[in-house]
């Protein structure tokens, strides 16, 4: 999603053109929120998906499609198709393993 705004620097120094500046706008918050890195959320023709270890396969790496909510650079919200304290995989070789049984390690996030 893209959005214009408009911002007004009131300062009592000089400006430069050209002069270049990164803001972050945080437009909404949801509490107790499911939330994964946005780095671990892929998408294709069929919508968005993460890479799971599935506890009721041994370690199964499998494909899940999921909805996603709020997102940001560094996380996103899933609003569906994943629950808390699934084991999602971070690694960008996901795909390479989709299908292989593997052991999780436990992770910070």
């Amino acid at each position: 999603m893209r959005a214009s705004i408009e911002i007004s620097i009131k300062t009592d120094e000089d400006l430069i053109v050209g002069l270049e500046s990164d803001v972050t706008v945080k437009l909404d918050k949801e509490e107790n929120a499911v939330r994964i890195p946005t780095a671990c959320v892929y998408t294709d023709d069929d919508g968005s998906y993460v890479y799971v270890i599935e506890s009721g396969s041994k370690g199964k790496v499998t494909k899940k499609y999921i909805k996603t909510g709020l997102a940001d650079d560094d996380y996103t919200q899933i609003s569906e198709g994943l629950s808390a304290g699934e084991k999602v995989i971070s690694d960008a070789e996901a795909i390479n393993y989709e299908g292989e049984v593997v052991k999780g390690i436990e992770g910070t996030e």
